[in-house]
């Protein structure tokens, strides 16, 4: 009779329907600590199942996350900081998509089908994002039209230094190396991802 009670008991809890539940908050800076959008949630899992964590700005665009990484449960709970930003967060919608699949399961918990759960935020205004967005674009167009005014200043001064040692033309050639390297780097895309949030990824990248 026991194991016919532990039985039913075991088909009711693998019955109970999947609950995920969350909230996306921003959390300044603190000292050496930069910024982060932080996800605390709660699911009805055993522990060591695999949640996928992905963070998107304003939709979901597939291929577009700002982030994505896997959440362990324990105890019931889960957490996961998307820490993207070098100084504050950028204002506007964020999305907190938490993904439970089975297939990603080792220890249990695969008797649930795939679940979805969606968690909002909006952060600053609309004229938040309209003010910074113009600050960011303007600072991308003059990191590029400094680059562009380089190779423009790199072939006059290598026409005037044609006759001159090769050694003085290479000499010149890698400070503009060099300078080159730390605008690019200065834009790079992996470290602004308000580029990517503002599709000015591809123009920083090219």
């Amino acid at each position: 009779m026991l194991h016919v009670v532990t039985l039913l008991l075991s088909l009711a809890a693998a019955q109970e329907p999947l609950t995920i539940k969350g909230e996306l908050k921003d959390i300044p800076a603190q000292g050496k600590d930069g910024p982060c959008l932080s996800c605390q949630g709660t699911a009805n899992l055993p522990n060591g199942a695999v949640l996928v964590a992905y963070l998107y700005y304003d939709k979901v665009v597939s291929g577009r996350e700002l982030f994505k990484d896997t959440p362990i449960v324990k105890n019931g709970k889960f957490s996961q900081d998307f820490a993207i930003y070098a100084t504050r967060t950028f204002p506007g919608p964020y999305l907190a998509r938490i993904v439970y699949d089975p297939v990603l399961q080792n220890l249990g918990g695969d008797e649930y089908p795939r679940t979805v759960v969606d968690m909002t935020l909006q952060v600053g205004t609309a004229q938040d994002v309209d003010r910074e967005g113009k600050a960011i674009r303007d600072r991308l167009s003059g990191e590029l039209r400094a680059l562009m005014a380089m190779a423009d200043q790199m072939k006059a001064k290598l026409d005037e230094y044609r006759e001159k040692p090769q050694a003085d033309r290479e000499a010149l050639q890698k400070t503009w190396h060099q300078e080159s390297i730390e605008i690019r780097s200065r834009v790079a895309p992996r470290k602004n991802p308000e580029y990517f949030i503002l599709r000015l990824d591809l123009l920083a990248d090219s």
